[in-house]
């Protein structure tokens, strides 16, 4: 049987701004013997998220099913089966990172990390000989804005909004711009036009 594993992942910056994980490499893993399936499956990923050790990462390398590299906008798929010896079981998914989406260029390039999000019993739904699962996932931002700080990729994010109106009316076409605070002088840190 061949499984068809695909959906988006994105994070969000804060409570009101998404973005897609590009160029992320989604890996899945067989679960280890002593790891409870049916126990890390109900799990929320708020309690099964973990950033990985380089240790960590090569213990779990024997395990590995298949990996998958995410498009511009966030999308990925997997093509399962007997190539890699998968049936349809529950698996970890785990997200490698060697930048994050909009990082600038720094001098010292930041080392990549890998971190476990949950494990999944995907839903397979069958048609004749394809089982087809969607898992979309948006990363919280209470971990997204610390694995972002790990590439010095800070975001600041917001609304202009004319407060005279009732309710609230955007402002499109103003001009923000963020300042750094020192002792000496405010330097402009970064700009852009509300849309």
């Amino acid at each position: 049987m061949q499984y068809i594993f695909r959906g988006k992942l994105s994070a969000l910056i804060c409570s009101q701004c998404p973005e897609a994980v590009s160029q992320a490499t989604i890996r899945l893993y067989r679960l280890r013997e002593g790891q409870l399936e049916s126990a890390l499956a109900a799990a929320d990923p708020k309690d099964t998220f973990a950033i990985l050790s380089e240790e960590e990462v090569k213990k779990k390398k024997p395990y590995l099913i298949a990996e998958a590299k995410t498009d511009n906008d966030g999308n990925f798929r997997f093509e399962l089966g007997d190539k890699q010896k998968y049936g349809g079981g529950a698996f970890e998914v785990d997200i490698y990172l060697d930048s994050v989406p909009r990082q600038k260029v720094v001098e010292k390039k930041p080392k990549p990390i890998q971190f476990t999000i949950t494990t999944l019993q995907p839903r397979w739904k069958i048609r004749q000989d394809v089982s087809t699962a969607i898992w979309n996932y948006v990363i919280p931002y209470r971990f997204w804005c610390f694995i972002r700080s790990k590439f010095y990729a800070w975001v600041i994010c917001g609304r202009a909004l004319n407060c005279q109106e009732k309710p609230p009316v955007p402002v499109p076409g103003v001009k923000v711009i963020a300042f750094d605070r020192d002792w000496l002088q405010d330097d402009e840190i970064g700009s852009s036009i509300t849309d």
